[in-house]
């Protein structure tokens, strides 16, 4: 039966390390989780894999939380070096390191084996669960219903368990029977015009409700991209007699893209 790939990283790493403990030069691979934050370095070790889940299954759980305010990006990055210091830095994985403490600079040169926008809506959360192998959690899947309640209005809901809000959409619960029965009833019963008017009166519950739990509120940032551009449209659109507009704040002019330079990347999903 092939091993897997968890346990041959786990013996390379300790090959590696039988050959550091000798003196020799040694290369081993070491996985980097990048946030606002810092920088986090877990090794191929007994506990590193499993100290590195343990974080990442923290952050889900707490991923609306306002103690992750400002939180946008997590990348993650996997490495081969024989640094060190990375290495002892990888034995402290519990602390986030600034990213330009040296040696973390080397990131620069890297891209990321995967990066996840961590701004608080249920499909980035639902991202990054399924991604990394976690577990959702209760509470979390219902400030995710009551997000989408909030986009898009109660319909009836088919959840495994106990709805905590659901004392708060009784009536709306009761009012959609009352128009499914009369839809049945009366032929020309203008039910889509109803229901529309009924999720419409759920969404602001939802937005209050959400408001009460105090979760975070930033904007997903491909929102705040595109609200940039709209905006420079709607501009355009009420002066239509002027035919080119400055950039956009934060937007660069088209010209020759310049190449970089930096070390090449390789591309190697961590095995978390």
């Amino acid at each position: 039966m092939e091993r897997s790939s968890g346990c041959r990283n786990y013996e390379a790493y300790e090959t590696a390390m039988e050959r550091t403990s000798e003196g020799k030069k040694a290369l081993f691979r070491l996985t980097f989780v990048k946030t606002e934050r810092g920088v986090r370095v877990f090794n191929d070790g007994l506990q590193g894999p499993e100290r590195m889940r343990g974080m990442l299954q923290d952050m889900a759980d707490r991923f609306y939380s306002t103690a992750w305010e400002g939180l946008k990006t997590l990348s993650i990055y996997r490495i081969e070096t024989a640094s060190r210091k990375l290495l002892e830095m990888s034995r402290n994985n519990g602390r986030d390191f600034p990213a330009s403490q040296p040696p973390l600079e080397l990131l620069a040169g890297y891209l990321p084996t995967v990066s996840f926008d961590m701004s608080p809506t249920a499909e980035n959360l639902e991202r990054f669960v399924k991604a990394n192998s976690l577990t959702l959690s209760a509470g979390n899947r219902e400030i995710m219903t009551l997000q989408d309640i909030a986009r898009k209005g109660y319909a009836h809901l088919y959840m495994d368990g106990p709805f905590r809000y659901g004392k708060e959409f009784a009536g709306i619960e009761k009012e959609l029977r009352t128009l499914a029965g009369k839809r049945d009833l009366y032929r020309d019963f203008p039910y889509e015009e109803r229901i529309h008017d009924l999720r419409e009166k759920s969404r602001p519950i939802a937005e209050f409700l959400l408001k009460r739990e105090g979760i975070r509120r930033e904007m997903p940032s491909r929102e705040q991209k595109a609200d940039k551009y709209a905006e420079r449209i709607r501009r355009m659109a009420e002066s239509p007699e002027k035919k080119t507009f400055p950039p956009a704040t934060g937007e660069k002019k088209k010209g020759a893209a310049r190449k970089q330079k930096g070390t090449a990347s390789q591309k190697v999903k961590p095995q978390l």
